[in-house]
């Protein structure tokens, strides 16, 4: 799947969190705030703290949870008239490889138009 950036967005967390499957980690709230990114859950691990997918993580009940899957928070920053690949869509957002930069991340659905 290919996308082209109607929008702009920008890095809101230049040293993301990245996890490991069978880590665990320290859960907090649920976002609740934006409709349009349903499913995201803050998370810490010993260094850092961010938004992870709910999918990703076994949630213990004790406000911790077990890591499923290997993740990382990484972002793309995208102007109008990117170019991106899609490799994995997920809770509105795409984690993509940018053709104008080489980098890879995640960049909200909101901002991008999918090409037929």
């Amino acid at each position: 799947m290919q996308f082209i950036a109607a929008g702009t967005w920008a890095i809101h967390y230049p040293d993301p969190i990245i996890v490991q499957k069978g880590e665990r980690v320290a859960l907090g709230e649920v976002d609740t705030e934006n409709p349009d990114w349903p499913g995201w859950i803050w998370a810490a691990n010993a260094t850092h703290a961010g938004w992870i997918p709910v999918q990703v993580v076994e949630q213990s009940g004790d406000g911790t949870g077990t890591i499923v899957e290997d993740y990382s928070a990484q972002e793309l920053d995208v102007q109008p008239g990117d170019v991106l690949v899609g490799i994995k869509r997920l809770n509105g957002w795409v984690w993509a490889l940018s053709e104008r930069t080489g980098m890879e991340g995640w960049a909200p659905l909101e901002v991008l138009k999918e090409m037929e």
